[in-house]
């Protein structure tokens, strides 16, 4: 196993109170690690007793290992997922930890992620009597490389959507966020400042994971912009070419003489769509490189609750920034009408195929960690 990995769990709690954001967003701004792999797990009988055995040992404190006990079964027939992060980068265990932050005690001044979200409700004599501590993370290069394994095992026989959680509102309605390569250039606050604005909106955040888009898969999931750039940009630049072929040989040119000009300028455009979000370049000759995991990142979100569609669209803003309000996505983060922060579903139906093609059954958690 790589010893330039670290793990945080967001816990249940944390997860249904929106804090995830928040979380993120000082993880990857204070630690400058690189966020690989992102799941969200409903814990079974046997990974709560086996993470919460093998983390006993490495803890004077018992509060931690109980909490694991009582808090990540299901409550009746809801479950009560977490959000599990795997971070990369020199010094990861350590770095990770120092952001985290001690329960005991909590200092209270928000420079630690427990000091600003953690619980600890002690009683007259000094006894703990309400323990939430935000976030789980390993103390030691020991104890993470005995417990992420363990975690990993969970990951592989978990499904990357959860269903029936406590968090959600019972409706079933889903939709899709991607959030674009630009806020993962480098660590720091866009990643966990975006998804804290999309899950102000009360909607329950089932699904998680880190994804490379291949060019073949974004010439399919981009399929539909082509015809729209060519309708809307194709007459503007042939009517633009027309005119400037006119008066520079002073010949007369008709529109359909420049139609192609016109078509290939939209294109280009679509093909620089392509190459922004799979970080590849586009061989149509290289049938093996079409399906070759892009070098760029994105982050797949999966929310559940009533109008998901619709309250997602709401905060996201339109496609172009310059036209989208202040504290939505797009008006804070967005830059141009290509490079604009995020994707969403815009509706049931792309909801369903857009899932299909960024196969949001899957995540690779648990081989990430093996890498």
């Amino acid at each position: 196993m790589a010893r330039n990995h670290s793990f945080v769990i967001i816990t249940p709690h944390a997860l249904q109170k929106g804090q995830t954001g928040a979380v993120i967003m000082r993880l990857l701004a204070r630690t400058g690690l690189t966020l690989q792999a992102a799941q969200i797990i409903a814990a079974d009988k046997k990974f709560i007793q086996t993470f919460a055995d093998a983390m006993a040992p490495f803890h004077k404190c018992p509060y931690q290992p109980e909490y694991i006990r009582k808090s990540f079964g299901a409550t009746g027939k809801k479950s009560n997922p977490f959000l599990a992060l795997l971070l990369h980068g020199k010094d990861a265990v350590k770095k990770v930890n120092a952001v985290v932050g001690s329960l005991a005690p909590l200092a209270g001044a928000g420079t630690t992620i427990r000091d600003s979200f953690a619980e600890v409700g002690r009683d007259a004599a000094g006894n703990v009597v309400y323990f939430e501590p935000c976030v789980l993370a390993p103390e030691t290069q020991k104890e993470c490389d005995t417990l992420l394994p363990i975690l990993a095992d969970m990951a592989s026989r978990s499904k990357n959507i959860v269903k029936n959680a406590a968090g959600a509102d019972g409706s079933g309605e889903r939709t899709l966020v991607m959030i674009k390569p630009e806020n993962w250039l480098r660590p720091g606050i866009r990643p966990g400042a975006i998804l804290d604005i999309f899950t102000a909106t009360g909607l329950f955040l089932c699904g998680c994971k880190i994804h490379h888009i291949s060019v073949a898969d974004a010439l399919d999931f981009y399929g539909p912009v082509q015809g729209a750039l060519r309708k809307k940009l194709a007459p503007k630049i042939a009517a633009k070419a027309q005119q400037f072929l006119t008066e520079k040989f002073s010949c007369p040119f008709a529109v359909e003489d420049v139609q192609a000009i016109g078509e290939q300028y939209a294109d280009d455009q679509f093909f620089q769509i392509i190459r922004f979000m799979s970080g590849n370049e586009y061989d149509p000759g290289d049938s093996n490189s079409l399906n070759t995991p892009g070098k760029a990142q994105v982050m797949v979100l999966i929310f559940e609750g009533k109008d998901a569609v619709g309250k997602i669209r709401t905060v996201l803003g339109p496609t172009d920034p310059g036209q989208a309000d202040g504290g939505t996505v797009r008006g804070e983060f967005g830059t141009t009408i290509m490079i604009n922060a995020a994707h969403a579903s815009d509706s049931a139906e792309s909801f369903v195929r857009e899932g299909k093609i960024l196969q949001i059954e899957r995540n690779d958690f648990s081989s990430c960690v093996t890498k």
